[in-house]
């Protein structure tokens, strides 16, 4: 399995185990090879995510919450392994 196949199956499984919360700006954020898995790390946001600062606030006052989560894949197989919450490093 080479690494387009391994982000591509990372998105799928996001988007499949949330098909139901309507997920936004997925994105991959990262990509990391061991001797026998891929991890791959995809950034998205929920509908909750995006807060309401309320009346006059400008597009900039927003923060978009997002969350990351770890996709481990079998290199072999191609099957998912686990998918964790990654915390952001602040």
């Amino acid at each position: 399995m080479d690494a387009r196949e391994a982000i591509a199956t990372a998105k799928r499984w996001i988007a499949d185990i949330h098909a139901d919360e309507d997920l936004r700006h997925v994105g991959l954020e990262e990509v990391r090879k061991t001797d026998d898995a891929w991890r791959i790390t995809i950034g998205f946001s929920r509908p909750w995510d995006d807060p309401w600062v309320g009346p006059g606030a400008s597009v900039r006052d927003r923060v978009l919450g997002r969350t990351y989560k770890v996709v481990t894949i079998d290199d072999r197989t191609g099957d998912v392994l686990s998918s964790e919450i990654r915390e952001p490093a602040h």
